[in-house]
């Protein structure tokens, strides 16, 4: 490994990127065409609706990943491969 390449902890990471004190305000993620798509349209759809605030769309996502039963959707999927 090269001198200059830096060394990467992801725990340590992820814990500097939720006391945020750089104070950043944009998020970003990584996914395949089609789901970039579905996202921004669902996205659109929502700031509609939140009369382009971007604010509320945050708090809007936040209390429906808080919601979300991700296990049991985990669990749901593994179950579909199955069948």
């Amino acid at each position: 490994m090269p001198d200059d390449e830096p060394v990467v902890f992801p725990r340590r990471a992820a814990k500097k990127r939720i006391a945020n004190q750089e104070r950043r305000k944009r998020i970003i993620f990584d996914t395949d065409p089609q789901t970039y798509s579905e996202w921004q349209a669902q996205r659109e759809a929502w700031m509609l609706e939140l009369a382009d605030n971007p604010t509320l769309f945050g708090h809007a996502m936040l209390t429906a990943m808080r919601e979300f039963d991700l296990k049991g959707w985990i669990e749901q999927q593994e179950s579909l491969g199955d069948a």
